[in-house]
């Protein structure tokens, strides 16, 4: 009770503050624009409770002064309820009462009767009145806060307040479905149905003492809210049309007291109230800014894109979309996000939204499926609340609609809802018509710039035709043009053999192998023997087509452009084909264009077979002369061979050439020189690779020499085959001493030629193989006697020399041998072999270096021309015999682990080379300061074993235990490195005198031990306290140091600022070598020295962001902050920690969703449990009433 008039006290001590009701309008945000007048759309939903007009800028000083009448009116009121008092008191006349004691008697007992009664009315209409103020600030407090609040956590708060009540429930009247629903329980019941939805139907208040007593108490429904013995108060809330725009029940428990009649009164007052300003109170609130927001102007993909998202936002719903209906040609039409224009709809297939186009109104049901017009195609499952609002044009036959699908958190859409969406429909559309003019705007744009292009174009082609005879290079930048011209998606090139009864397809994109047809056979077979334009609209309908290039390639061929070309004497010299217009099908425009593009390419393949004639004629004559200089020279046999075998293979066109030679009268298998031309077989390992991986042409091209140089490569089950087939046939060339020729129809890679080597008295002294030609044609006999020509020199070769008596020499003897000349060792300039191209060399010192393109001998060439970029060889006078023994022992010295390899050693010089040239560092370190970090590059891993130094001392490894409280691998690198330089053959550092020498070894240990990850913040912060101290690297010896160590580590983890691809491939090699530590860890017990090495529950890119945040970005930032050329490696370093997080985000959303996926199955088979369960019951009861039927008939019979 002390509550309740503690309560009653603060409202009256409140009582002397001013009414804000008329402070209504200015509370409440009045949209300035004027829909009529902003557009031409008209909605045709019909508000029984329209919003206020927009007011003037008076209104707030209109609103004060209504509000000061008011107080005075109250005011007035109290000052005539004091003079209205009535007054009993009596004087002393005489008249009245002649005897003075019995007056004085009378009046004496009189007086305190009527001064009782003046009290208590006084006390009557001072609580009246208190009252009356009470009901005012309760209503002012909802007023004053409409704005900021929603409006039944409003009514709510404040009415359980005034009333006192244990509960207060507001429910809104949603008379589009139906339906009482009310927001704070997320509860709501059908129109007629609870208390609530029969004061809603019966329009009064009711007054009910006891809730269980009433005839529409549902016990089921409302016990939850509403106990059955609770005190209820229910009374409906209208607005200016006396429709029902909400209930509101307000309950109090049993102990408390009933409701009263003031209690009624106060809700009369507060109906009446909300009848009068019904107009603000039940708007839905919507921003201006949210309208502005719909008209920017873009493209028509783009905005029904974006206007979906932002309006599925707004509504909190999942689908969102535009709909448009022409009257004139009852044509139905949707606007979809990935289409250009809209698309058109049968209007038998336009469930609802068509309904409610052609009728022209609203429409909101809580299910699909219940309705009339559902459709499957347009409305899906129908499981789920639709509203669709049309719009009309009233200067078009054009409807217009916005289709909602799906509340969210409710099942329906409310009355809100409508108002919302029928005020944002017309901004919206007219959004869309000003989309649909720029699309129209741009795509005009587009086509007058495709012209354009294709003009240039032919320019373009002339241009290259003029100084362009390589018709390898020619053909296909032709026709990669012509696909551009006529947006075309794949073309083909036939051209017309020497014996003029075939077609050979000499360019054929989306093709992996050439294919060669009869002249007349299929489309271009007709093209060229009629020499007649062929424009098929579906190839699939022209028998001439053959469909089995798209069985075998799955590709599907629709139209086709055949033209052919003619040479000057109107020849057919062969047949370009155009296949699949992009955007629809080939026009006569496309069909002039490509006749333009043929008079090109007869004119240059003519020039093109002319000139290659000459250039054939040339090589074979070059090619003589050179094996004959070749022949006089002193020089190995088998290099001499292996020229004689180049030259031999480049004049004929063959991709692989291989020479046998015969020992002890038996030919020897295995190759003793091979050659192939490494461009056809880069593409046919390209090919081989399609869908694993990207492999540029040039990786391909060092693979297959680091394969050459090892010596072959294992060979797959139908290779051997194939090599047993071939051996065969070289030894029957060989017993019979006749060369063969060998070529396969079906695969043109097969075709041979073997020449037998005989000596000049017919003694077998090898073979030589030519296979598959370049030209994809079969060899002639021209060939064959080509190459017997050819044999004649291998022949007087092998006889000159003694090829029993060749040393076997070392494999370090070998490759040095193989990279330079014996002239070159002694020498301190770069060997011929080892030296880069151009291009190479330009790619050498990039960032987007990819240390795993270079195989074998190709990074001890990246090393060497490293050091000679920077004048290491020649000014310290380091020997190439030297330098290649001491990267050789470095490279062996490597252990084949997944990361801490020889190519990573390699990749990290590579990237301190980088350093140093992209902030010119070498103008201010000197070159042995320089030697010194290239070699700790090189050896700042060497002999890793692949585990970190806190397992070696966990597992108490033989070099955890020697080198126990040091960096263990760090220690073992430089034990290694440094056995590796004082050897005399391998010392690079040998022209240093000890002085020298003594300060050269300590910044070299200095450098690998400071690759310890466990000093990294040591480093660092040693580093923060030289730049606050005011020190300049350049100057102090110490801050020096310390900037070359923060290289090095730089350099150790430079895969962080490379591009995204080669960050996450060295990633992925990394994670395999921790998880390789793991495995063992797991093995033996032990508990993981990093989460990282977790194989099975590592996420990999959540593992980089903190390594990136942790490690690597304050590191390079603070490599910028003393070098500011260096800001570049913090930007990538950035750019490739926003797409690690990019992935983990990814990789959240997948996993919720999964997760999300789990739970709906794990639901669903829980229902379906469950149903089984019930009708296992509904079995077992059948047959247990079956069974007594079955013996209360056995005890009738009885």
């Amino acid at each position: 009770m002390s509550s309740t008039m503690k309560m009653l006290r603060k409202i009256y001590q409140q009582s002397d503050k001013k009414s804000v009701v008329t402070e209504l309008i200015a509370l409440r945000p009045i949209s300035p624009v004027d829909t009529a007048e902003s557009h031409p759309f008209q909605t045709v939903f019909e508000d029984t409770n329209p919003p206020p007009e927009p007011v003037d800028q008076f209104a707030p000083y209109l609103s004060r002064k209504l509000t000061l009448k008011r107080n005075e009116r109250i005011e007035k009121l109290k000052a005539k309820m004091q003079q209205a008092k009535p007054t009993f008191v009596l004087t002393g006349s005489n008249a009245m009462a002649p005897d003075d004691e019995v007056s004085q008697t009378q009046s004496a007992i009189v007086r305190p009767n009527l001064e009782r009664k003046n009290d208590i009315y006084n006390n009557l209409t001072t609580r009246a009145l208190q009252k009356h103020i009470k009901m005012e600030q309760c209503f002012d407090k909802i007023v004053s806060q409409s704005s900021s609040m929603p409006l039944p956590r409003l009514f709510e708060t404040v009415l359980q307040t005034y009333f006192l009540a244990e509960k207060v429930l507001f429910y809104h009247d949603v008379s589009s479905v139906k339906v009482l629903y009310c927001p704070s329980t997320t509860t709501y019941c059908s129109h007629g149905q609870c208390l609530v939805g029969y004061c809603q139907f019966a329009r009064q208040i009711l007054n009910i003492p006891c809730a269980s007593r009433h005839i529409a108490y549902d016990a089921k429904e409302e016990y939850a809210n509403c106990p059955p013995d609770a005190h209820v108060l229910v009374f409906p809330l209208y607005d200016g049309s006396t429709h029902v725009k909400a209930v509101i029940e307000v309950v109090r428990n049993s102990a408390s007291p009933a409701f009263n009649d003031d209690d009624e009164k106060f809700v009369e007052y507060l109906q009446e109230k909300c009848k009068i300003y019904s107009r603000w109170l039940f708007q839905p609130i919507l921003d201006d800014s949210f309208a502005a927001d719909l008209m920017h102007t873009c493209r028509l993909r783009q905005f029904v894109e974006s206007i979906s998202d932002k309006l599925t936002k707004l509504f909190s719903c999942h689908d969102a979309e535009i709909w448009m209906y022409n009257k004139t040609k009852e044509q139905v039409f949707e606007y979809k996000p990935d289409a250009d224009e809209p698309v058109q709809i049968p209007a038998n297939d336009s469930g609802i939204p068509g309904f409610a186009l052609r009728k022209e109104i609203p429409v909101s049901c809580i299910s699909c499926r219940v309705h009339s017009a559902y459709n499957q195609k347009a409305d899906g499952n129908g499981d789920y609340s639709v509203l669709a609002m049309p719009v009309r044009d009233p200067d078009s036959p054009v409807i217009y609609a916005l289709v909602l699908r799906g509340k969210r958190v409710l099942q329906f859409f409310t009355d809100y809802d409508e108002k919302i969406l029928s005020r944002v429909t017309s901004y919206v559309i007219s959004a869309l018509v000003s989309a649909e003019i720029v699309e129209k705007n741009h795509l005009a744009l587009e086509e007058s710039l495709r012209q354009q292009k294709r003009l240039r174009s032919l320019l373009e082609v002339a241009e290259t035709l003029a100084g362009q005879l390589r018709m390898d290079v020619l053909i296909p930048n032709i026709m990669t043009r012509a696909c551009d011209l006529v947006k075309a998606d794949r073309c083909s090139l036939f051209l017309v053999n020497d014996t003029h009864d075939k077609l050979q397809m000499s360019f054929g994109a989306g093709l992996k192998t050439t294919i060669e047809i009869p002249i007349n056979a299929g489309i271009v077979g007709w093209t060229a023997t009629k020499g007649e334009i062929l424009n098929i609209k579906d190839a699939y309908d022209d028998p001439r087509f053959n469909r089995g290039t798209d069985l075998a390639t799955g590709y599907r061929t629709l139209t086709i452009l055949s033209v052919p070309i003619f040479d000057d004497k109107r020849g057919i010299r062969g047949v370009t084909e155009m296949i699949n217009k992009l955007d629809g099908v080939f026009t006569e425009e496309d069909e002039k264009l490509i006749q333009i593009f043929n008079v090109f390419c007869g004119i240059s393949i003519e020039n093109a077979r002319l000139y290659r004639a000459s250039l054939d004629l040339t090589m074979q004559l070059h090619s003589f002369r050179d094996i004959s200089a070749s022949l006089s020279q002193s020089q190995t046999i088998k290099k001499l061979l292996e020229e004689i075998i180049k030259n031999t293979r480049t004049v004929i066109g063959a991709v692989y050439a291989d020479f046998y030679i015969s020992e002890n009268g038996q030919i020897q298998f295995a190759p003793f020189v091979q050659d192939e031309d490494i461009d056809e077989t880069s593409k046919k390992e390209q090919m081989k690779k399609e869908g694993k991986s990207e492999e540029d042409a040039l990786g391909v091209k060092r693979a297959i020499i680091a394969r050459l140089m090892q010596g072959g490569a294992e060979y797959d089950a139908e290779e051997k085959k194939e090599e047993e087939i071939r051996n065969q046939k070289i030894q029957k060339s060989v017993n019979l001493k006749e060369s063969i020729l060998d070529n396969n129809e079906k695969d043109y890679e097969k075709n041979m030629m073997i020449v037998p080597i005989l000596s000049s008295d017919r003694v077998v002294l090898g073979a030589v193989v030519m296979r598959w030609k370049k030209t994809m044609k079969p060899f002639t006999h021209d060939d064959l006697k080509l190459l017997e020509s050819y044999s004649v020199f291998l022949s007087l070769s092998l006889e000159r020399f003694k090829l029993k008596n060749i040393a076997q020499l070392g494999s370090l003897e070998v490759e040095t041998q193989n990279v330079m000349t014996n002239d070159e060792r002694t020498l301190s300039i770069l060997p011929a072999k080892l030296a880069m191209t151009d291009e190479e060399r330009g790619a050498l010192l990039l960032r987007n270096f990819e240390a795993t393109d270079w195989k074998g001998i190709a990074l001890f060439k990246v090393i060497f021309n490293v050091f000679d970029y920077f004048g290491l060889l020649k000014k310290y006078k380091i020997p190439n015999q030297v330098m290649f023994s001491f990267l050789y022992e470095m490279r062996d010295s490597y252990n084949p682990v997944f990361y801490h390899n020889w190519t990573h050693a390699v990749d990290v010089t590579q990237f301190m080379s980088h350093a140093l040239v992209i902030a010119n560092l070498r103008e201010f370190f000197t070159q042995q300061e320089i030697l010194v970090l290239l070699t700790a590059c090189i050896c700042h891993d060497a002999n890793h074993d692949g585990f970190s130094n806190s397992y070696n001392l966990k597992a108490q490894t033989p070099l955890g235990i020697l080198f126990k409280n040091q960096s263990v691998m760090e220690t073992h690198h430089c034990s290694v490195s440094i056995s590796v330089l004082t050897h005399e053959e391998s010392n690079i550092f040998n022209i240093f005198d000890d002085d020298t020498l003594a300060g050269i070894w300590q910044l070299f240990i200095d450098l690998i031990m400071a690759t310890d990850m466990a000093k990294h913040f040591d480093i660092l912060d040693a580093i923060k306290a030289q730049m606050l101290a005011g020190h300049s690297w350049k100057e102090d010896p110490e801050f020096r140091r310390l900037f070359m160590c923060l290289l090095i580590k730089a350099a150790d983890i430079s895969n962080c600022v490379r591009e995204f691809q080669t960050a996450d491939r060295w990633c992925d090699v990394l994670c395999e070598e921790f998880f390789k530590q793991g495995d063992l860890e797991r093995a033996q017990g032990m508990e993981y020295s990093s989460p990282m090495n977790d194989r099975e529950h590592l996420d990999k890119a959540k593992s980089q962001i903190g390594f990136y945040k942790s490690v690597c970005l304050p590191l390079f930032e603070l490599l910028a902050e003393i070098e500011p050329a260096f800001q570049v490696f913090v930007d990538n370093c950035k750019n490739n920690l926003a797409q690690w997080m990019q992935r983990a985000e990814a990789k959240e959303a997948e996993e919720k969703k999964r997760k999300e996926e789990e739970e709906e199955k794990k639901k669903k088979e829980a229902e379906l449990k469950a149903v089984e369960e019930a009708q296992k019951k509904d079995m077992e009861e059948m047959d247990r009433q079956k069974k007594q039927r079955e013996e209360a008939k056995k005890k009738q019979r009885y």
